[in-house]
């Protein structure tokens, strides 16, 4: 497996000591179960829901606050949950 495989495996504090190493990102823009959500997600949430006009979720669980948007969205817009 990668470095970057097992630094996610084994937790948030092996991943952030693989960045510091590498002098950079090492894993996109995603959350991890436990992970808090970011201000700019709070910030843009209600605006971003009614501009919506498709709603891709992508993940293995719906956990909160991610549940929430999938019925704050347009009523007719179209929902893609993977």
């Amino acid at each position: 497996p990668s470095l970057l495989y097992e630094a996610i495996c084994k937790g948030p504090e092996a991943w952030k000591d693989l960045q510091e190493q590498r002098g950079g990102l090492v894993r996109p823009g995603i959350m991890f179960d436990g992970e808090g959500i970011t201000g700019r997600f709070r910030d843009l949430r209600n605006d971003d829901c009614r501009a919506c006009d498709l709603l891709i979720v992508m993940g293995t669980k719906l956990t909160s606050p991610f549940n929430v948007v999938v019925g704050r969205v347009p009523r007719l817009c179209p929902r893609v949950l993977i």
